[in-house]
């Protein structure tokens, strides 16, 4: 419940210090569920998630303090309307503080190290609550701030802002990805995938149109689908067959078919094969970058769809086209010591984000206008 209220109360706050108090209200309840496993790994992920996560939301603090110094005023609209006659150096401090303070939050690279090891060493469920929602709502947080308190004015009046927004984007897509084929263990995998995602996210943030805000949104959604759902579905495999290693992955079809095929539907999706969500939102993104002339940009993120194949193409290949592989009754699952058949419940939960993602990537070029009218709105 703290969980929820944290997340939906930072969500539609129109106020800098709330959004903070909801910032850690979200913070605290995520580090107690990821120390929630019983075993020492989640411990020691859950203190540098605390260390790291404490470390964000002091910047962020800092940042608000700049902003009222400025000002006189926390709340949003007032905060746009005065920052463009506060003094310049609290304006860019504010601004700084702030958006690295999120970066953390988010996990973009290289403020992301609490990001691997909270996701590997949660409890699978939890590592899908936090893939699904944590970060994302630190996202959109970002967004909000970016263009809600400070806009795209000070953007264009300030070129080292949005070089600091494009930076860390271009390095999190980068570094994400390489490191997410560097990973053995599957969870690791994924978490590495949410750097690179999240970094092409915040590329639309620094690009700013409203194509490219507009395939920010649908990115956000469905990424939470897409990682929530392979989170689950990586439990569900590790529950029932021990397997969390990317070797251990070897004939998994054979073993766990619907398991197999929901992990392999939403890989896909996050490549961005058509029609699927990951698709929809990469190609508002791209399109957005052509509108502004940000060929540069456009590269990576055209380069962030290779290298997103090339470490889930190698885990598709494994589950479908090799011989089962012996795994050990060792693997480890939310407190399971031994593989053990997965609930119905579980296995709706996985069908049907694998279902989501296909859908929501069918009605994106319907919903996408609704949804670009109430980003103007929410930003303005």
């Amino acid at each position: 419940m703290l969980l929820v209220a944290g997340l939906s109360g930072m969500t539609v706050t129109a106020d800098l210090f709330n959004m903070y108090v909801f910032l850690e209200i979200t913070g605290l309840t995520a580090y107690a569920l990821v120390a929630a496993g019983e075993d020492s790994r989640s411990t020691v992920a859950a203190l540098k998630y605390l260390l790291v996560g404490t470390f964000g939301a002091s910047l962020f603090l800092l940042g608000i303090g700049y902003a009222y110094v400025g000002t006189g005023t926390l709340n949003m609209a007032d905060l746009a309307a005065k920052l463009a006659d506060a003094d310049p150096v609290l304006a860019q401090a504010a601004f700084a503080l702030i958006v690295v303070g999120l970066f953390i939050k988010v996990a973009v690279f290289p403020l992301h190290t609490w990001q691997p090891d909270a996701y590997a060493g949660a409890p699978d469920t939890v590592s899908a609550l936090i893939s699904a929602l944590v970060s994302t709502v630190a996202a959109y947080a970002l967004l909000r701030v970016v263009y809600t308190v400070f806009g795209a004015g000070f953007l264009d009046s300030t070129p080292v802002a949005r070089a600091i927004l494009i930076g860390g984007a271009v390095v999190s897509i980068v570094a994400g990805s390489l490191l997410a084929v560097s990973q053995s263990e599957i969870k690791r995998v994924l978490a590495y995938s949410s750097v690179s995602q999240f970094g092409l996210i915040l590329a639309a943030i620094a690009i700013g149109n409203d194509t490219a805000l507009t395939g920010a949104a649908i990115h956000l959604v469905g990424h939470a689908v897409m990682k929530g759902g392979l989170f689950l579905t990586a439990g569900v495999v590790a529950t029932e067959t021990g397997a969390r290693t990317i070797d251990e992955f070897d004939g998994l079809a054979d073993r766990s078919p619907v398991a197999a095929g929901a992990f392999g539907v939403l890989a896909v999706s996050m490549v961005g094969v058509p029609p699927t969500v990951g698709f929809a939102g990469k190609w508002y993104i791209a399109i957005g970058a052509a509108e502004a002339g940000s060929w540069a940009l456009l590269a990576v993120i055209v380069a962030s769809t290779l290298l997103t194949l090339a470490y889930f193409l190698r885990l598709v290949e494994r589950m479908f086209f090799r011989a089962p592989a012996t795994v050990p009754a060792d693997g480890r699952s939310d407190g399971a010591e031994t593989p053990a058949s997965s609930s119905t419940g579980m296995y709706a939960t996985v069908v049907g984000a694998t279902v989501c993602a296909v859908a929501l990537g069918f009605g994106a070029f319907v919903y996408s206008t609704q949804m670009q009218a109430t980003l103007t709105q929410l930003l303005s």
